[in-house]
């Protein structure tokens, strides 16, 4: 009987959220990324020390976004919200050319750690794709050395405009789509 009723409840209870990291270096929209895979297209985002954690539901998959403080005296820590992570979400600037190596070896360092090992799903934002001059998706994916540094998980390079909403949800959705078996 304790195991039909247990079947029972499981079968109405909620999911548990995804945990989804998002990383970055300073400066490149993360923030705002957050604030609109919450729907919130007005908030104006400011720089934080620590993390801001939030459920945002998404069609099928409720995430726990964790946006994770990237001044660079905070990169220290990131490790800290590194266990338990399912999916890292790494957002880079590509009208800052000068900084994508900086980026690269953020994210090959996140990616390395022993704590990440249950990360199964990357998605980079290639955010301000509005500015002249800024670097191509394919720039960004050989540029942050993708193939190599998330060989055995999913991962994409999404192209986006934080600031006009363009692009973030087509993230997401790629997003819930790799964690839950679709992607």
């Amino acid at each position: 009987m304790g195991a039909v009723t247990s079947s029972i409840r499981g079968a109405f209870s909620a999911p548990k959220p995804k945990k989804v990291l998002m990383l970055s270096l300073d400066n490149v929209g993360k923030s705002t990324i957050f604030y609109r895979m919450q729907g919130n297209e007005t908030a104006v985002p400011f720089p934080h020390i620590g993390i801001e954690t939030e459920d945002i539901r998404h069609k099928r998959c409720t995430f726990r976004a964790w946006d994770v403080s990237s001044q660079a005296v905070s990169r220290r820590m990131w490790s800290s919200a590194f266990p338990d992570t399912e999916a890292l979400v790494f957002v880079v600037d590509t009208s800052d050319r000068e900084r994508l190596e900086e980026a690269a070896e953020e994210l090959r360092t996140a990616l390395a750690h022993d704590d990440m090992r249950g990360c199964r799903s990357v998605l980079v934002y290639a955010n301000k794709q509005d500015c002249d001059g800024c670097l191509s998706v394919a720039e960004v994916t050989s540029g942050l050395g993708l193939p190599r540094v998330a060989a055995g998980r999913k991962w994409t390079v999404q192209s986006c405009i934080a600031t006009r909403s363009i692009g973030v949800m087509d993230g997401l959705d790629w997003l819930e789509a790799s964690l839950i078996g679709d992607a």
